[in-house]
């Protein structure tokens, strides 16, 4: 199949309204022009704020959750239940067809537990071994927009919190779509806060900026994810976030128009 863009939406992104609408209006307006997406999506703020509620302990090393018995109970719950929910009715609101699952569905994601890193346990988080896309692939030739919550499953039916970023990654390099787009609550990658985003970043240059300290925190594992598409054969990817107009979404999407679109060297 040709003309498949894969986008990741965060949580931070559902929390605006304006700009999540302006974003699925520009989807629906593709579709017009046979682009096929899948959207995978987060939700770690919205994780959190069930957990205060409950009163269930937050737990993260480096940016990434531990993931105990209440924490997988809760992801869950808001993962593919309220936010897969209200992405899909959302899309039907604007005329798109979409389809709500996760990875435990047609065991999309097939993963496994998490090994120790630094001797740290982080529970119910699964790794991706396999990306198994004839769900997926049946729904984008039925003209469906696949709408995958970041959960995975393992050989023993044991349900995963896995993380989206690298969910929506594997997908891509699967699918061997022809773009992975990262939506995110910054406008691009910068230097530092002062100056401008950059347009064009190479794989190398982003590295860089990681042994710098300049690129930090959460973008890590996101770099980390867009090396690994670049180098398994996902020719564009763009970060980009904070538009809220849709002929902005649609020259980002369309023209890299806006974001920091990433390449090999």
């Amino acid at each position: 199949m040709k003309n498949i863009i894969v986008i990741k939406i965060g949580g931070s992104c559902i929390q605006h309204q304006e700009q999540l609408e302006s974003l699925i209006k520009a989807i629906a307006k593709l579709i017009s022009k046979k682009i096929k997406f899948v959207i995978v999506h987060g939700g770690g703020p919205q994780a959190d704020l069930l957990n205060q509620k409950l009163g269930v302990p937050i737990k993260k090393v480096n940016g990434r959750r531990i993931t105990d018995s209440q924490t997988l109970s809760t992801v869950k719950m808001v993962y593919k239940g309220l936010l897969n929910t209200d992405l899909v009715s959302l899309c039907q609101k604007f005329k798109i067809p979409a389809v709500g699952i996760s990875g435990v569905d047609g065991k999309v994601a097939e993963v496994i537990k998490r090994s120790l890193i630094n001797n740290i346990d982080f529970g119910f988080v699964g790794d991706i071994k396999k990306i198994n896309c004839n769900l997926i692939s049946t729904l984008l030739i039925k003209e469906y927009v696949p709408i995958i919550a970041c959960l995975g499953i393992n050989n023993y039916g044991q349900v995963f919190n896995v993380n989206a970023d690298t969910l929506a990654t594997q997908i891509a390099i699967a699918l061997k779509s022809d773009k992975l787009i990262f939506i995110t609550d910054v406008k691009g990658i910068s230097e530092n806060k002062k100056l401008k985003y950059i347009k064009k970043l190479s794989i190398i240059n982003a590295v860089e900026m990681i042994k710098k300290g300049i690129i930090i925190k959460g973008m890590i594992p996101k770099i980390e994810n867009i090396k690994s598409a670049v180098e398994n054969g996902v020719k564009n990817v763009l970060i980009v976030g904070g538009l809220n107009k849709v002929t902005k979404w649609t020259n980002a999407i369309e023209n890299n128009s806006y974001g920091t679109i990433m390449v090999p060297h």
